[in-house]
């Protein structure tokens, strides 16, 4: 196959020599059958101008659609033109401005060479030529030995055959470039007779590097090619845009020339070059290798998280330590100092703080529609019952101190009855705001892809934050006056000082919950419930450490003062 091209290469030579170009056909002239390899003019494709006219040459609309094609294929879109200063240059500059504009390739510079130039022509065109970024040219017209010659003293080519083609089919002698080979345009030359060259002589090499590469093993091939997409040139005005990122067209410049922005937060972009970023769906977001995946879930997780297990452990702690209490009272019920205090609204108490202790458990672990549901209702209705028995022990204090003056109003009303009444009924006013509050909002689980753009936070939705603000506010309310009416009775002599440790409690109760209002508002996700949890443990153990802790001290370390006898003594002091 290849002996047979290089033959057909010489006839076509020989032909070429013999014929003229039918460029300037008149169609007023009497038809005669022609045939032409060589006239690429669109107009000579009309049966009705020219009905005996027929041209192996494709028309230059169709020559320059494959040369854009082929640009595209190796990404050179960014060329220059050199065309032949004449009509011929013409037709064909426009239609490869044409072509190249539909395909987005962009023409840097068109030089046209006349015939005659004079040297300040020349060096200007050259200049233009120097400076120009574009690493390939594309002739244009009629290839003509000026031309070439405009080629050789600025350009020529690494490749040894390539000058020897030129030197053969243009009769002229190119010398060695002074410049340096990456400074050295690829040349696109789509004249005429050189075309028919090329093509026969692109037949037979095509035909025998086929029969080269079928009869080497395929690791030999694949090196081969290696060596081969290497010697490409790279002719672009922009570099490609990495994967993550767009383009954004430079002002003022041509649309071939753009920079690279990265892509906004939440998008991605997996081509290269492409001109706009695709937005993940609001339950993806993008990852190191710019994919969108599936957000990750945030909540307080016993698997990825210390918090929940830390706030675990200590619960669970407190707790054995607040049973501990219950049953050391349990055993001493009998004795002057658990009796003194109203030992029954001590057994309340502390089975409250017992109960706060464990509905921290609540807020760990996925929010689901029942521990959402009891959560807030429960830790609220459960400090109820803990401040209002702390109140019905600071009013029993002063109506201790004054039923002891001989006929007073107070002596006539201490009992039993009072603190009870007093418990169940401040109590009940938070069970019923409880219950309003579950049954016009309850509280529900969600999932907010809001509060951050690269996680989903899964979360209790209160419901309706006014029912969650009175029940905080009802709290606070009963913990205020609980305050104030043991500050109010913190000198009385009353035995073991239980104003003065109430007054402690309060103070470090209320102080908690204070600062829980800002620090919850400012903080978000997990966190939110990281400061309710703290805010429970805190103010539960500050009631724990300041009204039981001294009395367990005299129960278990000073039983000497656990005496009816010091229990007088102390009352007189």
């Amino acid at each position: 196959m290849a002996a047979f091209s290089y033959s057909l290469l010489e006839n076509i030579k020989d032909d070429i020599a013999a014929q003229d170009i039918a460029t300037d056909l008149d169609p007023g002239t009497e038809a005669t059958n022609e045939i032409s390899y060589g006239a690429p003019y669109a107009a000579l494709t009309s049966r009705q101008l020219y009905p005996s006219f027929f041209h192996t040459l494709p028309s230059d609309h169709i020559q320059f659609l494959a040369v854009v094609k082929l640009l595209k294929h190796f990404g050179w879109t960014w060329i220059g033109v050199i065309a032949s200063d004449d009509d011929y240059g013409d037709s064909q500059t426009q239609e490869l401005m044409l072509s190249a504009a539909s395909h987005d390739i962009c023409i840097e510079f068109i030089i046209k060479i006349p015939t005659n130039l004079d040297d300040r022509n020349f060096y200007e065109k050259a200049k233009i030529l120097n400076n120009s970024s574009s690493q390939v040219v594309v002739l244009c017209g009629k290839s003509s030995y000026f031309i070439m010659y405009f080629i050789e003293v600025e350009c020529k080519a690494q490749n040894s055959d390539f000058n020897r083609q030129y030197e053969e089919n243009f009769n002229v002698k190119l010398h060695k470039c002074n410049a340096t080979p990456d400074l050295g345009k690829y040349i696109l030359n789509f004249g005429t007779t050189y075309h028919v060259y090329k093509a026969v002589y692109a037949l037979a090499h095509s035909l025998h590097n086929i029969d080269f590469y079928l009869s080497r093993n395929a690791r030999g091939t694949f090196m081969k090619k290696q060596k081969l997409m290497k010697e490409i040139p790279v002719s672009m005005c922009s570099e490609d845009c990495p994967l993550g990122s767009r383009t954004v067209m430079k002002r003022g410049i041509y649309r071939c020339c753009f920079e690279c922005i990265q892509c906004p937060e939440g998008e991605i972009s997996n081509e290269t070059d492409k001109g706009s970023c695709q937005k993940c769906s609001e339950d993806e977001w993008p990852n190191d290798n710019n994919q969108c995946v599936p957000k990750p879930v945030e909540f307080l997780s016993y698997g990825n998280d210390p918090a929940p297990l830390a706030v675990s452990v200590i619960s669970v702690l407190l707790f054995v330590k607040t049973s501990a209490i219950f049953c050391v009272f349990i055993v001493f019920r009998e004795t002057p100092v658990v009796k003194a205090n109203n030992k029954n609204l001590s057994f309340i108490l502390l089975v409250s703080i017992m109960l706060s202790f464990l509905c921290v458990f609540l807020f760990l672990g996925r929010p689901g529609p029942i521990s959402c549901m009891f959560r807030q209702t429960s830790f609220g209705i459960i400090f109820s019952v803990a401040v209002s028995s702390i109140l019905a022990k600071t009013i029993m204090v002063y109506m201790a101190f004054k039923a002891t003056k001989p006929g007073s109003f107070w002596r006539k009303h201490i009992g039993v009855k009072i603190p009870n009444c007093l418990v169940f009924l401040c109590s009940f006013i938070q069970v019923l705001i409880s219950i309003i509050w579950l049954l016009t909002a309850c509280p529900f689980p969600e999932t907010n892809t809001d509060l951050y753009a690269d996680k989903i936070i899964i979360q209790c939705n209160e419901g309706s934050m006014l029912a969650f603000s009175i029940l905080l506010g009802y709290m606070g309310l009963l913990a205020a006056v609980s305050f104030f009416v043991a500050f109010l009775a913190r000198n009385l002599p009353h035995s073991y000082n239980e104003a003065k440790y109430i007054t402690f409690s309060m103070l470090v109760f209320c102080s908690v919950w204070i600062a829980f209002i800002p620090a919850y508002m400012s903080v978000t996700g997990k966190n939110t419930v990281l400061v309710e949890i703290f805010a429970i443990i805190a103010s539960s153990l500050g009631i724990l450490g300041c009204i039981f802790i001294p009395k367990c001290y005299i129960i278990l370390v000073r039983p000497d003062l656990n005496s009816k006898g010091q229990l007088v003594k102390l009352t007189k002091t």
